[in-house]
C-alpha cells in the first residue's frame, strides 16, 4: 500500500520481544540464538513479509554480501562484554543493509598464513573488521596496504581505518577525579603494551599526574593483562612494597574486580579506605559490591561505527578517515568514596 511504512529490523525485534542483536544474530543463522528462538524470529518475519530495502539489495548484488568479523583466539571471547557488545553492534549495522557476519579467529595459523588475503580472494568476504586485534597483527596493515578494506575496532595500527575510543584523555579525567577527592598516591595496575588500550590508558595515567604535579611511582604499579586473576595478583604486588594507596586506578573493570577481592582480603574497604576506579564499563561493574567507578567506552558503538564505515568503503571504494574517536565517558559510583548515586562524566 501507498505510504505504508516499511519494517526494520527495530521493527521486528520490538514485534519478537528480543534485542535487535538477537534478531540480527537469526538472521545471521548464528549457533548463538537458541533453535526455538530462531525458528520464532524467522516465523514473523515470514508473516510480515521483511524485506531489506533497496538500497541494501543493491549493495549486495555488487558483493558477496558477507563481512567478516576477527577476534582473538580465546575461550571467553564470546562472554566477555567488550567482545560480545562489539558484535552485537557490528551484527546491528550489517543487518541494516543485509549483509551477513562470518567470524573468523586470528589463530597463529591464521595471522601468519595467507588465509586473509584468500577471503579476498574467493569472494567469501567483502571486507574485514578486526576486534581486539594486537599492535603486533601486522597481516591487517598488509591487507590495507594491498587496497582491501579493513577497519579496526579499538585498535590501532599505522595507516589502517579505525574506530577508538578517546582512552588517553578519559583516563585524565580519572586521575583529576582521584586527584580532586584528595588522593596523592593513587596506585595502578597496567593494562598489556601489546594492545592500543592498555598504551593509551598508560599514556593517559602518566599524562593525569603530570597534570596534578604527581610523580610516577613504580612502587604503586603492577602489570596485568585485563583478566580479573592478574588484577588480584597484581593488587598483591602493590600491597607487598608498602602501605596501601589511598586510590587505585585499574586499567579495565576485570583488573579492578579482582583488586577488590585482594583489598578485601587485606581488610581494607573499598570506598572508603581505598578509592578504586576500573576502565570500560562492563556490565558485571553496576553489581559488583560497592558498584565501580569505571571509564566507560561503548564497544556497541565502536562495533556499529566500524561496520558503517566498513560498507560505506565497500559500497564507495574508496577508504573511510584514518581515524574516528568516539567518546569515553567517567562512571562516578560508590567504589571510588564519591557521591553515590551514579553520573557521567565527560572525558576531559
Amino acid at each position: 500500500m501507498a505510504g505504508e511504512k516499511k519494517l526494520t529490523i527495530r521493527d521486528i525485534a520490538r514485534m519478537a520481544g528480543v534485542s535487535r542483536s538477537t534478531v540480527s544474530l537469526a538472521l545471521n543463522n548464528s549457533p548463538l540464538v537458541n533453535a526455538q528462538t530462531k525458528a520464532r524470529i524467522l516465523r514473523l518475519i515470514e508473516e510480515v513479509s521483511y524485506r531489506p530495502n533497496a538500497m541494501a539489495r543493491g549493495l549486495v548484488s555488487k558483493h558477496c554480501g558477507v563481512i567478516s568479523v576477527v577476534v582473538p583466539p580465546v575461550s571467553h571471547v564470546f562472554s566477555d562484554s567488550y567482545f560480545s557488545e562489539s558484535l552485537s553492534g557490528i551484527l546491528d549495522a550489517a543487518s541494516e543493509v543485509d549483509y551477513r557476519v562470518a567470524i573468523e579467529t586470528a589463530n597463529e595459523e591464521f595471522a601468519s598464513g595467507r588465509r586473509p588475503e584468500r577471503l579476498f580472494e574467493e569472494r567469501r568476504t567483502d571486507g574485514l573488521l578486526a576486534v581486539g586485534a594486537l599492535i603486533s597483527d601486522r597481516y591487517l596493515e598488509r591487507l590495507f596496504q594491498a587496497g582491501r578494506p579493513v577497519v579496526l575496532v579499538n585498535s590501532e595500527l599505522g595507516e589502517t581505518p579505525a574506530t577508538i575510543a578517546d582512552n588517553e584523555e578519559g583516563t585524565v579525567a580519572v586521575v583529576h577525579h582521584l586527584v580532586s577527592l584528595g588522593h596523592r598516591a593513587i596506585g595502578y595496575i597496567k593494562g598489556p603494551d601489546i594492545t592500543t588500550t592498555g598504551l593509551q590508558r598508560d599514556k593517559g595515567f602518566r599524562n593525569g599526574l603530570r597534570l596534578a604535579g604527581l610523580p610516577y611511582r613504580e612502587d604503586l604499579m603492577a602489570c596485568g593483562d585485563f583478566s580479573e586473576k592478574s588484577g588480584y595478583e597484581a593488587m598483591a604486588q602493590i600491597l607487598e612494597r608498602g602501605p596501601a594507596p589511598s586510590a587505585v586506578f585499574a586499567a579495565n573493570d576485570m583488573m579492578a574486580i579482582g583488586a577488590a577481592r585482594r583489598l578485601k582480603e587485606a581488610g581494607l574497604v573499598v570506598g572508603r579506605d581505598v578509592a578504586l576506579v576500573g576502565g570500560d564499563d562492563a556490565p558485571l561493574a553496576r553489581y559488583v559490591e560497592p558498584p565501580l567507578t569505571t571509564l566507560r567506552q561503548s564497544m556497541y558503538d565502536l562495533g556499529a561505527q566500524a561496520a558503517r564505515l566498513l560498507l560505506e568503503w565497500v559500497g564507495n571504494k574508496r577508504p573511510p578517515a584514518r581515524r574516528t574517536v568516539l567518546h569515553t565517558e567517567l562512571v562516578i559510583r560508590a567504589s571510588c568514596g564519591a557521591a553515590r548515586g551514579a553520573r557521567a562524566v565527560p572525558g576531559l
